[in-house]
């Protein structure tokens, strides 16, 4: 039997071993008259937990193979950031 963890406490866990603080903030380029977007690692976090199970279980795998092949955890977060604006704008 496969044990679920939740998304938020595989990530958080993920970035602590990283060494990422939880308080990191995502800025996101904008061309709009508010400027850019400043964007609180919990608030993404919060955005992929409203998520339904099966796009968890891919950011989950995404995450894994990024950690396995010692890539940057934190470009695919930001790459998620820029989704979830663009979403909400539309």
């Amino acid at each position: 039997m496969i044990r679920t963890i939740d998304i938020r406490h595989y990530i958080t866990t993920l970035l602590n071993e990283k060494g990422i603080s939880l308080e990191h903030t995502f800025e996101i380029k904008s061309d709009g008259i508010f400027g850019n977007h400043c964007v609180p690692l919990p608030v993404l976090l919060e955005f992929i937990e409203s998520l339904d199970r099966r796009l968890q279980d891919q950011i989950r795998l995404k995450l894994i193979r990024i950690d396995y092949n010692n890539g940057n955890v934190l470009h695919f977060l930001e790459y998620l950031t820029n989704m979830m604006i663009q979403t909400s704008e539309n």
